[in-house]
C-alpha cells in the first residue's frame, strides 16, 4: 500500500444524465453521453525548466528527455494538485441480456492521442468501418455494459493545465472516482457489483497504478498495448512522431489549447510506432483516418511516463496483458527503421508488476501497438472477452 506521504486524498461529486433503460433485445448497443464531476487530490510532479524550454520550439527537447532517462527525473519535486473536473463519457447498454452480466461493467480508458471513440472503431459511436474495429460492438454482443471515458485533458472532458495538472497521478485519481461512481449508482441507474478495468497504452499505465494504489477498486484488469518495458522506447517515441505544441501542429483544431498540450507532427513516424512495418496487416485508409483524427497529449503526461513501474503487490484478482507481438512502444525502441519489434519474453518479465494476481497474457500476432485498428482487431476483442468469461464475468 502507498505510504502516507505518497497517498492521494480524494473525494467525488457525481452527476450523470442518462436515457431510460432500453428493452433487453436490441440491434447494437444503446448508448448515452454522460458527464461525471469528480473532485481529486493528486501528488503530481514539478516539471523542470529544461523540459519547458521545448514548448517554444517545434519539437520537444530530446536533451531533456535524455536527462530524465539518465535518472534526473527521480529528483523531481512533488506538488499536491486539487480540483474538480468534468469527465465526459459514453455509457452503453448491451444489445443482448445475459444473466449475471447486467451488474458487470467494463470501464474503458484510452491511450494518448485518442478519446472514447478509440473503443467504438474510431471517429464516432458508429466507427469508421461500422463494427469492424469496435470493442464496444463486441462487448455489446457478449452482453456487457460499458463506460468509455474521455480522459482528463481529452475529448469533451475538461482541459486543465497541461503541465501541472494533467499527469498520471491525476488520471489515477480520476479513474478511482469513476469506479466509485459505478459502485454507488451514479451511472446507468444502478450499482455495478463487478467492474473490469480495460486500458490501452497510457490507459494501461493508469490501470497498473490503479491496481497498485487501490487494489480493491476493480474486480479484473485488462491492459492492452502494455508491458513493463516502456522506458527503453521513450526517446524513440519523442523522435519518431515528433511531438510538438499542438497549436503549432494544427492551429485550426488545437489553437485554443493552452501551451503544454502536444500533438504528433509526423504522420510516417506516428504510423511507424503505432502500427507494424508490414502493410498487409492493416488498412492504409484506416491508418490515415487515425492520423487525421488524432488528438493531443500533455507535457505533464509525457514526463509522468518516466515513473511507470508500479508493483501492484496486493492486487490478487484476474489480470490480462494483451499486446501486439510487434508493439514498437512496449516491446521495442520505437524506431521502426531498425526493424519490427518482438514481444517474445516481455510478458513473463511484466509478471513482476503483479506478483499475486491471477496473471494471464495474450500475444496477438501480426499486430503493432494500436491493436484495435489492425486487421487482427477481432482476435484481440475475442481474447479479452474469453478472458472475462473464463474469470466468471
Amino acid at each position: 500500500m502507498p505510504s502516507l506521504a505518497s497517498s492521494l486524498r480524494t473525494a467525488f461529486l457525481l452527476h450523470a444524465g442518462l436515457s431510460a433503460a432500453a428493452p433487453a433485445k436490441r440491434s447494437g448497443p444503446t448508448c448515452s453521453d454522460i458527464n461525471l464531476s469528480v473532485t481529486i487530490s493528486a501528488e503530481n510532479r514539478v516539471i523542470p525548466d529544461y523540459l519547458l524550454s521545448g514548448l517554444t520550439s517545434t519539437t520537444l527537447s530530446l536533451a531533456g528527455v535524455e536527462q530524465l532517462l539518465n535518472g534526473v527525473g527521480n529528483e523531481l519535486q512533488l506538488a499536491i494538485v486539487n480540483g474538480t473536473y468534468n469527465i465526459a463519457g459514453r455509457f452503453c447498454e448491451p444489445e443482448v441480456h445475459i444473466p449475471g452480466r447486467s451488474d458487470t461493467i467494463q470501464l474503458l480508458v484510452h491511450g494518448i492521442t485518442y478519446d472514447r471513440n478509440y473503443w467504438s472503431g474510431g471517429g464516432s459511436l458508429t466507427g469508421w468501418e461500422g463494427s469492424d474495429y469496435s470493442w464496444l460492438a463486441h462487448a455489446s454482443a457478449q452482453g456487457y455494459p460499458t463506460l468509455s471515458i474521455d480522459r482528463l485533458g481529452n475529448g469533451l472532458s475538461d482541459h486543465p493545465d497541461p503541465i501541472t495538472v494533467v499527469q498520471k497521478p491525476a488520471h489515477v485519481e480520476v479513474a478511482h472516482q469513476v469506479v466509485q461512481a459505478l459502485r454507488f449508482g451514479a451511472v446507468g441507474g444502478r450499482t455495478f457489483n463487478k467492474i473490469a478495468y480495460v486500458g490501452h497504452s497510457y490507459g494501461s499505465l493508469i490501470g497498473n497504478t490503479l491496481a497498485a494504489r487501490y487494489p480493491a477498486d476493480v474486480d479484473a484488469v485488462i491492459l492492452t498495448g502494455f508491458t513493463n518495458a516502456l522506458k527503453q522506447a521513450i526517446a524513440g517515441v519523442v523522435v519518431s512522431p515528433l511531438g510538438a505544441p499542438a497549436g503549432l501542429v494544427d492551429n485550426d483544431r488545437f489553437g485554443n489549447l493552452t501551451l503544454g498540450y502536444m500533438a504528433m507532427s509526423n504522420e510516417i513516424g506516428a504510423r511507424g510506432v503505432f502500427y507494424t512495418n508490414t502493410e498487409s496487416e492493416w488498412d492504409a485508409s484506416i491508418v490515415h483516418r487515425d492520423w487525421l483524427d488524432r488528438g493531443t497529449y500533455t507535457l505533464g503526461e509525457a514526463v509522468s511516463t518516466f515513473f511507470v513501474n508500479d508493483v501492484a503487490a496486493d492486487f490478487d484478482k484476474p489480470l490480462l496483458i494483451l499486446t501486439g507481438h510487434k508493439d514498437q512502444i512496449f516491446c521495442g525502441v520505437a524506431l521502426p527503421l531498425l526493424g519490427e519489434a518482438d514481444c517474445t519474453g516481455y510478458f513473463e518479465r511484466t509478471r513482476a508488476l503483479f506478483p499475486v494476481a491471477d496473471y494471464h497474457t495474450k500475444d496477438i500476432a501480426n499486430t503493432g501497438h494500436c491493436l484495435n485498428f489492425h486487421y487482427s482487431a477481432n482476435e484481440t476483442f475475442a481474447a479479452a472477452h474469453d478472458f472475462l468469461d473464463g474469470a466468471g464475468f
